[in-house]
């Protein structure tokens, strides 16, 4: 069984390195393509197409919110999706094995601000073994990984026992209701990988995340009598220290789950923008405060939302002012669960066995360090899932974001090598 192993693993790694530079312009292809949210129409085309050549049963259709809206999972947006469809893409195999989903999205964040970018966000430019680009390591490199890894075991002509569905979807960067939307139109299967950027790390959990705002009031006056105004923003610093307090509580805490105990920052709880006041000269009378909280596998949303909401209550109960006029939290925008998957899941040890056949490396498993669609498929199909990807998480949602050429590359022997192993097993 090893010698055949080796012998298929030198197969395909022969394979995609014919395939290379079919491999790198086709991820360079998706870089090209600008999809910020909300305009994934163009590339999701694209991908149709390119499904079709390959020969499988490919699905387009857009979201239907009437679907979805009632759904635990769905998350509210105030955008539509007219125009930019899911895609899914189906691989039939002899209907003996275990199948397979593997999911990419398409839409990317906005490259703002690009006076900054040493390169063009859309233009794919290749330089010292890297593709530059809005979107290279989160997640086109992925997106062209699952696309090609299914297209080299196609073309060698490896049979597969079990359904291999390429699921390419919408609107994951703010809601992850295209993932909701394919799962609710009937697509699932006996495990699926999503090919977010871990370095090519197996990851069998993610985080969970929550957006808030806080809104503090003050009494206002005129500068030149301002003790008799009560500041809204040193009442809102107040609160501030209180959160920076909850988040050393949160982060120690943390440090005990098996799979963030080496994070620097084990659950984030991040404060993004303060806002108060609307005149130099004046004592401001409102200030709000946002960010947000974000939890690993084992807290509940609901939980999380509490242990915040007391910690500002707590703050304000210390402070006359405060205690008298109390802050007011407020969630809205994107929030997330967090889910897991058993780290000796089959699904775990056969994409670990693969890496290693491939790469020759030892696989670590830990967690992502950040929330996704697994989430999805974990939580509402009941699907055992992995987080498994090329690229690094820290490039993204940065300017000149890139990926390396080897990582792919290597990423995409690993992945067909899995699939084959897994769908035939």
């Amino acid at each position: 069984m090893r010698k055949n192993l080796s012998n298929l693993a030198n197969v395909i790694n022969k394979k995609v390195e014919e395939k290379k530079e079919e491999i790198v312009e086709f991820c360079r292809a998706l870089i090209k393509i600008p999809s910020v949210t909300g305009e994934e129409g163009k590339i999701q085309e694209f991908v149709a197409e390119h499904l079709k050549k390959m020969g499988l049963e490919v699905k387009m259709w857009d979201l239907d919110i009437s679907k979805i809206k009632t759904h635990p999972g769905y998350v509210d947006t105030g955008k539509r999706y007219k125009g930019r469809p899911n895609v899914v893409g189906i691989c039939k195999g002899e209907g003996k094995g275990r199948s397979l989903i593997l999911n990419g999205h398409t839409d990317v964040v906005t490259p703002e601000p690009v006076r900054k970018w040493s390169h063009d966000p859309w233009g794919a430019e290749v330089l010292k073994g890297k593709i530059y680009g809005r979107g290279a390591c989160d997640m086109k490199g992925g997106v062209t990984g699952i696309i090609k890894a299914l297209q080299i075991l196609l073309e060698l002509d490896l049979e597969l026992s079990g359904d291999v569905i390429l699921e390419i979807v919408v609107d994951e960067e703010e809601s992850g209701n295209g993932t909701l939307a394919s799962l609710l139109e009937g697509y699932n299967a006996d495990a699926a990988i999503f090919a977010e950027p871990t370095e090519c790390k197996i990851m069998t959990a993610h985080r969970g995340a929550s957006f808030w705002k806080i809104y503090i009031e003050g009494k206002g006056a005129h500068a030149g009598v301002m003790h008799k105004g009560i500041s809204a923003i040193e009442k809102a610093i107040l609160i501030y220290k209180a959160i920076e307090d909850l988040k050393r509580v949160r982060n120690e805490r943390g440090k005990s789950h098996p799979l963030y105990r080496n994070y620097p920052v084990s659950a984030p709880l991040c404060i993004g923008k303060l806002n108060g006041g609307e005149w130099p000269s004046a004592v401001p009378e409102e200030c709000k405060i946002e960010g947000t909280v974000e939890f690993l596998p084992g807290e509940k949303l609901e939980q999380v939302r509490e242990e915040f909401e007391k910690t500002i209550k707590d703050a304000a109960k210390k402070d006359p002012w405060l205690k008298e006029h109390p802050p007011r939290v407020e969630w809205s925008g994107l929030h997330l669960q967090a889910s897991q998957t058993p780290s000796n899941h089959p699904l775990v040890e056969t994409f670990k066995k693969a890496w290693t056949v491939i790469s020759r490396e030892k696989q670590e498993v830990v967690g992502f360090p950040a929330g996704c669609d697994m989430r999805i498929r974990v939580l509402y199909g009941n699907t055992p899932s992995i987080i498994f990807g090329p690229g690094n998480l820290s490039l993204a949602h940065r300017i000149d974001e890139f990926i390396f050429i080897d990582e792919l590359l290597s990423f995409t022997k690993a992945l067909a090598l899995g699939i084959f192993l897994w769908t035939n097993t």
